[in-house]
């Protein structure tokens, strides 16, 4: 689920990964790194 809700943010052309970060509640942008899929 938060592999899809990631990738999904991301795929956005508003994307902003310090948002995907903060719904996801990582500390660390490194987590939300691992979370998204390589293809967006």
């Amino acid at each position: 689920f938060r592999h899809t809700i990631a990738s999904e943010m991301m795929r956005q052309p508003e994307r902003n990964i310090h948002i995907t970060k903060n719904l996801l509640n990582h500390s660390n942008i490194a987590t939300t790194m691992e979370y998204i899929e390589p293809d967006y």
